[in-house]
């Protein structure tokens, strides 16, 4: 069975887990924008940076540490890989010189032969890293 989830980040610096909600502003939450609901769904919800938000993606890396959208990983190659949504799929966007097919379908990638990936930051926290890679 498919899992879902996303997360998000409040400006306070805190990830939040759980549902995605959004709001106009008067029925869920007093002022609009995009909220994780807490570990139960409901009734409380956190207001999240919507640049932040990032689903998950059904599959965990070699350390267990499950994996979503805006992720970034790196395999045992030194490839260093974005999660990103492409095409109506999950994709892995190369980020260092390498002749990785940009949209490669990340479940197809998860059941070849390639080497296993490891979190090492994600978009949003470590913008360096996608931008060191350059």
């Amino acid at each position: 069975m498919r899992q879902y989830g996303f997360r998000g980040k409040s400006s306070a610096g805190e990830w939040h887990y759980g549902l995605l909600a959004q709001s106009a502003g008067f029925i869920i939450q007093p002022r609009a924008g995009m909220y994780i609901s807490n570990s139960v769904g409901a009734p409380y919800a956190y207001r999240v940076i919507p640049e932040s938000v990032g689903q998950y993606i059904g599959i965990s890396d070699k350390n267990g540490n499950e994996i979503y959208e805006g992720d970034i990983l790196k395999d045992s190659d030194g490839r260093i890989l974005l999660v990103e949504w492409f095409e109506c799929r999950f994709c892995l966007k190369a980020l260092t010189e390498t002749n990785f097919i940009r949209a490669l379908n990340i479940m197809e990638w998860f059941e070849s032969d390639f080497p296993y990936p490891e979190i090492i930051g994600n978009c949003f926290d470590n913008p360096e890293l996608s931008e060191e890679s350059k």
